[in-house]
């Protein structure tokens, strides 16, 4: 009940959540692979990091845009961007991957952090704080147990590169 009176703020922060967990789950478990059968490396030894270094570099930017007012156009832009951004990162395992990595972490953090600042606005109460951060964080962690399953699999059929746009295939899903 409490999540349906918090929409769509709560529903696209659980579904969105979900979906960027399973992808970055599948980027965690195929890029080690893929650099331990890799002849030369190069910059790709990097994209791991690309993620976090993306919330340390734009973090404080994005969180003064997510206080603003256009809270739905920057969640539709973040989940664009996410969601075209992994797409052609998964074919580009190359240095494009930390350029096409760096915008879809700039996306998913934009997304992220305009949709708790709209559940926030839309929480008047908030009397079931923890409850609903829990439902959050409750499909967050099952998208990180989903990926690494799913890429395990596809991973000896399909490769790196389509593996990866098997992640980012759930973003697009979740954008539409």
């Amino acid at each position: 009940h409490t999540i349906k009176a918090l929409n769509p703020a709560s529903s696209m922060l659980i579904f969105s959540g979900f979906a960027a967990a399973i992808f970055y789950g599948i980027v965690s478990f195929v890029i080690p692979l893929h650099l331990k059968d890799a002849v030369h490396a190069g910059t790709l030894q990097f994209a791991l990091s690309i993620f976090d270094l993306t919330v340390i570099l734009c973090g404080g930017f994005i969180g003064r845009l997510a206080d603003s007012n256009k809270k739905r156009l920057f969640v539709f832009l973040g989940l664009c961007l996410f969601a075209l951004s992994s797409t052609f990162m998964s074919m580009n395992l190359n240095s494009w991957f930390l350029v096409f990595g760096f915008m879809a972490s700039v996306g998913d953090e934009l997304l992220t952090v305009s949709l708790w600042s709209w559940l926030n606005h839309l929480n008047h109460d908030h009397v079931h704080d923890g409850l609903i951060a829990s439902i959050i964080a409750f499909f967050q962690d099952l998208g990180w147990v989903i990926g690494p399953i799913i890429a395990g699999f596809a991973y000896t059929r399909f490769g790196a590169s389509q593996t990866i746009l098997l992640g980012a295939g759930v973003v697009c899903i979740s954008w539409a």
